[in-house]
C-alpha cells in the first residue's frame, strides 16, 4: 500500500480533516493532499512525525510502499556521491597544494599541515564511499588507483613528521 493510502487512512481513523492534519504537521494542506493522491512524497521528517502522534510503527509506514524506499535509498546515494564527488578535488588540492609550496617558498610547516589535512579528508572520504553502494560500483582500477594515491601522498608526510618529531627528541 502506498503511503500517501497510508496517510489518509491513518488521517481518516483520527477523524481529521486534511487541515487537521497538515496544522499538526506544521506544512500546508496542499502537501498533504498531494501525499494521499501520490503526486509527492513526504520528507522521511514529515513521515517520523506521524508515525510519533498516531502510534504507527516506521517499519509499517516505509515497508509497504516501495517506491517511497526506493527514492529514500536513492536520496542517500546522490548525498554520497556529492560528498565523494566535492570532497575528492579538495583533498587533492589539500594534497599538491604542499608540494607546490615547498617546490616555490622553500621548506616550512605550511607544507606538511596542509598535506596532513588534504590527506585526512581523503582518507575519511575513502571511509565514507567504501561503506557505500557507489564504493561497489566502481572499477576495481580506480579504488586501486584512490588507494595508492593516498599511499603516496600521505606517507611521505608521516615520514617526514616522525623524522622531525624523532629528530626534535635527539636534540633535547
Amino acid at each position: 500500500m502506498a503511503i500517501g493510502d497510508q496517510i489518509r487512512n491513518i488521517r481518516l481513523e483520527h477523524h481529521l480533516s486534511q487541515q487537521a492534519l497538515a496544522d499538526q504537521l506544521h506544512i500546508s494542506r496542499q502537501s498533504v493532499s498531494k501525499w494521499e493522491t501520490g503526486s509527492a512524497q513526504p520528507s522521511f521528517d514529515n513521515i517520523v512525525s506521524i508515525s510519533d502522534q498516531f502510534g504507527v510503527s516506521l517499519d509499517d509506514l516505509l515497508r509497504a510502499d516501495l517506491t517511497l524506499l526506493a527514492a529514500l535509498r536513492q536520496q542517500d546515494q546522490q548525498k554520497e556521491r556529492r560528498v565523494f564527488w566535492l570532497g575528492l578535488p579538495l583533498a587533492t588540492l589539500l594534497l599538491t597544494l604542499p608540494l607546490v609550496l615547498t617546490h616555490t617558498a622553500g621548506t616550512s610547516w605550511l607544507p606538511d599541515l596542509l598535506g596532513l589535512a588534504g590527506a585526512t579528508l581523503f582518507l575519511w572520504a575513502m571511509g565514507r564511499v567504501q561503506r557505500q553502494p557507489l564504493w561497489a560500483q566502481l572499477p576495481r582500477g580506480l579504488k586501486w588507483s584512490l588507494w595508492l594515491a593516498l599511499a603516496f601522498c600521505w606517507l611521505p608526510i608521516l615520514i617526514n613528521g616522525l623524522g622531525g618529531f624523532l629528530v626534535g627528541l635527539g636534540s633535547h
